[in-house]
């Protein structure tokens, strides 16, 4: 239990703005990501939290989350505090930030037992320290004491107290001390000759490693015993102001301080923990240097403290790699200096080690966007990529919200957007849209990417425009991919359309030709078969654009969101060509959501049907209504458009379809009035021919020669 707990509060609390910046909050002026930013829709991008009502709470004025610091310990860590887990989090949180505690004696008798368990330990050092002593001065040829000579440990003896034990009482142990052995997996009698190196921690002695001076063949060297894993051996003699080295076993640091290297601690096993990482930042260490054996388990300790410490930067981690002998010991003594082996940078050992996840985290945790630039430059070249694909990468390895990485993707964004431009401009051919009739062409430089509108009364020529419109495009250009969603009409009437253009065969034959053609007596052998020829040519022509062309009607959707679904699953039919979106009709495409009035709705579809035509590069092309009155007034502009102020704001090009007059034959001269262009300098009128048995649009060339002028 920690005493004094409400004035280690009063020490605790002001740390939360610290707090929060070492676990990634975003600052914006008075405001702050809030920590419980999972329950906000964006994960609170746009920060939404402030300090309230002073600088040791936060309140959020989104979500409506308040709290302090152990509050905000909760929900960034899932931290307890509440129960007995309160006690453990403020442990946690002083020693993370640095902040003094003190713990009681713990009177439970499992704490009463490791007090009792550590005085044995204690005793049993003591003990063994002066046996040793006793025999270096009586006994200098003793097996021990050669050991020590031969390990040049003998200096060490006092320093590190370390001890031996010569004899063991044969007779019945007492029950406490049997409890205390079993507890540890110790037999006594195993230690007679062994070198006892005591392990303290705080202060006081926690355990101690046996060292066997002459095991057999399937017997370790070192055994270890102590009362808790959260050790670090040595780390109460260091100088924490001065480069710190850590190494696997208690033997390198007692030669290495034989030779003057004395800030030394060791993990007494190859695993650097998260426990030893927060006692070295407890004892305020600044620099450490990794000093692992040279062999296979070396490795494999040096890359698991890689792991531990790629999203920690409160040490200065250094790697130093071993040339040909197996451990710091060795080294040293042959040697006598560690100034040969020069340090790798953290960084740099990880490009060595050549690992992409560790890679990549570390970029990712890197807050100082300096840094990460600079490391992002340096990866580019390492693994042979582009800055921009790399920030996307690493992006994936954010574990905070302050996304540093999203800025410089910002920064690198104009470069991209540059280069892209670039390909783009080079490679577009004669037009910067895509290629229809001769008079669009001219008009409007093709048709480009951006919301193109064809309105105008009702059976006046939009479904046949957009059907001869496609047909035009599919024609004139191989790398396109027409998405075509029809929602007035089926598949089965909108592809009759395309078969009457193709063939010039009226859609009503084109779509019956047992009834229309084959019986029909009224036809000549020469006819029918003249008829069925064109028929089967347009079939052979749609089923050639298998690739190019996806047809889609109201029974497979008509709502914004499967229009949505629909370009996504689409995204690998026409990832390397030029996209076409066709929606026919704007008014009729409907949502999932629901809007209290039609104009919400018409402002999301046209709002959405622009971000596609940016978001795919591409043209976007809707059919849309005319109000009831302007059909009545006779108003021709774009205003005279249903739910007008979204749709005229939105549109690239707006055309109206105005019919011009009535010609013999079922023949329609129309004109289409440009209201909106945002594509060229072109205002005015084109004239086409329609013939709406056939679903088709002629050019009137001689009517449009004023174009070509």
């Amino acid at each position: 239990m920690i005493t004094r707990l409400g004035e280690t509060l009063l020490n605790l609390k002001p740390q939360l703005r610290k707090y929060l910046e070492m676990n990634g909050t975003k600052f914006s002026g008075k405001f702050l990501t809030c920590p419980n930013k999972k329950q906000h829709k964006h994960m609170d991008l746009k920060p939404s939290a402030n300090f309230y009502p002073d600088t040791e709470h936060i309140r959020c004025f989104s979500c409506g989350f308040s709290g302090d610091i152990l509050s905000v310990c909760n929900v960034i860590e899932g931290k307890p505090i509440t129960g007995s887990g309160f006690h453990d989090t403020i442990v946690y949180l002083c020693q993370k930030l640095g902040v003094p505690f003190q713990v009681s004696k713990d009177h439970s008798m499992e704490g009463q037992f490791i007090n009792e368990l550590e005085v044995f330990i204690s005793g049993l050092v003591g003990s063994a320290n002066t046996s040793l002593l006793d025999i270096i001065k009586n006994n200098p040829d003793h097996a021990v004491v050669n050991f020590l000579k031969t390990k040049d440990w003998l200096g060490a003896v006092d320093t590190f107290k370390l001890g031996t034990v010569t004899k063991v009482n044969k007779g019945s142990v007492d029950p406490k001390i049997q409890n205390f052995c079993d507890f540890l997996n110790l037999n006594l009698s195993e230690l007679i000759d062994s070198i006892i190196i005591p392990v303290y921690y705080s202060g006081k002695i926690v355990g101690f490693q046996a060292r066997n001076i002459n095991p057999g063949p399937t017997e370790s060297k070192y055994k270890m015993y102590l009362s808790t894993n959260k050790v670090l051996f040595n780390l109460d003699a260091i100088n924490p102001t001065e480069p710190v080295y850590i190494v696997e076993g208690a033997s390198s640091v007692i030669v290495l301080s034989q030779y003057g290297i004395k800030n030394v601690v060791a993990t007494l096993g190859n695993n650097l923990n998260e426990d030893n990482y927060m006692a070295l930042i407890n004892r305020e260490v600044k620099d450490a240097i990794i000093l692992y054996d040279a062999d296979e388990g070396g490795q494999i300790g040096r890359e698991r403290a890689c792991k531990m410490v790629l999203n920690k930067r409160d040490l200065d981690m250094k790697i130093m790699l071993l040339s040909d002998e197996k451990d710091p010991a060795d080294y040293i003594s042959k040697y006598k200096t560690l100034d040969a082996l020069k340090p790798l940078e953290f960084w740099d050992y990880l490009l060595q080690l050549n690992n992409k996840e560790f890679l990549m985290t570390y970029v990712a945790n890197e807050q100082d966007l300096l840094k990460k630039e600079k490391l992002l430059g340096i990866l580019s070249k390492h693994l042979d990529a582009t800055k921009g694909v790399l920030i996307e990468e690493v992006q994936k390895y954010e574990k905070s919200d302050t996304s540093s990485i999203q800025t410089l993707k910002e920064k690198e964004a104009l470069v991209e957007g540059i280069n892209a431009f670039e390909k783009w401009a080079w490679t577009r051919g004669s037009q910067l849209g895509l290629q229809s009739f001769p008079c669009f062409n001219k008009a409007f430089d093709g048709l480009q990417e951006g919301l193109i509108l064809f309105g105008g009364n009702p059976n006046v020529g939009k479904s046949l425009s957009c059907v001869s419109l496609v047909i035009e495009i599919l024609k004139n250009n191989p790398d396109v991919y027409v998405v075509y969603m029809t929602i007035d009409d089926s598949i089965l009437i909108t592809m009759s359309r395309f078969l009457a253009n193709l063939s010039s065969i009226p859609i009503n034959t084109v779509s019956n030709p047992k009834y229309k053609i084959m019986n029909n007596p009224e036809l000549t052998d020469e006819v029918k078969k003249d008829m069925l020829l064109r028929r089967e040519r347009a079939l052979t022509f749609m089923r050639e654009q298998v690739s190019m062309f996806n047809l889609k009607d109201a029974a497979d959707g008509f709502t914004l969101e499967y229009l949505t679904r629909l370009l996504k699953t689409s995204e690998p039919l026409f990832k390397d060509k030029k996209l076409l979106i066709v929606v026919d009709n704007l008014h009729k495409l409907s949502s999932d959501k629901y809007f209290k009035k039609d104009k919400f709705l018409v402002d999301q579809i046209s709002s959405q049907l622009k971000l596609f035509s940016g978001i795919y590069r591409c043209p976007v092309i809707a059919t849309a209504e005319y109000t009831k009155d302007a059909i009545r007034n006779g108003d021709r502009e774009g205003s005279a458009l249903k739910e007008t102020s979204s749709l005229q704001y939105d549109a690239n090009l707006i055309l109206t379809i105005n019919l011009k007059e009535d010609l013999p034959g079922g023949v329609r001269l129309l004109e289409l009035a440009v209201s909106k262009n945002k594509f060229s300098t072109f205002i005015g009128t084109l004239n086409f021919k329609a013939y709406p048995a056939l679903s088709k649009l002629e050019e009137d060339m001689g009517a449009n020669s004023h174009i070509f002028e």
